[in-house]
């Protein structure tokens, strides 16, 4: 292989064709048709391409426009909704307050009253053990008496003696 090249570099070298042929390589090469063929389809091409590229600019900028209308109108709506919300929530969270607070003073009114009934119930047990303890006081006393005979407040007399 490395002689033929070497042989084909002779044949330029000799035919004084060599160093206009490093210098540009293509200038050396013509067309069939003088190049207006080529002209006239690389134009088309061009024309082509260009038409495409268009169509593809005229769609994405169609798309781009249409989502921004409905997005306007969107955002809108949105913060119509968000107003109303809050409105709602400022009524509901007063609501909430009042309704919060009226069950604090029904359990603190509870809570009262129950502590109320556990006083008085233990002041009701306090009273019935203190009866409790008197009965059975007086109930140990009576027994004492019954069991015990009556003893004379004077001393006997001393028996004579015989």
């Amino acid at each position: 292989m490395e002689n033929e090249n070497m042989l084909f570099v002779n044949i330029l070298y000799k035919a004084r064709k060599l160093a206009p042929l490093m210098q540009s390589p293509l200038m050396y090469y013509k067309f069939s048709s003088g190049g207006k063929e080529m002209k006239k389809l690389f134009s088309m091409f061009v024309a082509v391409a260009f038409a495409l590229s268009m169509v593809g600019f005229t769609f994405a900028a169609d798309n781009a426009a249409k989502p921004a209308a409905p997005a306007a109108e969107k955002k809108e709506a949105d913060k119509k909704a968000g107003a109303e919300k809050k409105e709602t929530d400022t009524k509901a969270g007063a609501e909430k307050k009042e309704t919060d607070k009226k069950a604090a003073a029904e359990k603190k009114e509870a809570q009262k009253k129950a502590e109320a009934e556990k006083k008085e119930a233990q002041k009701k047990a306090a009273a019935e053990k203190k009866e409790a303890d008197k009965k059975a006081a007086a109930e140990k006393k009576e027994a004492d008496k019954k069991a015990a005979p009556a003893a004379p407040t004077t001393p006997a007399a001393p028996a004579e003696k015989k």
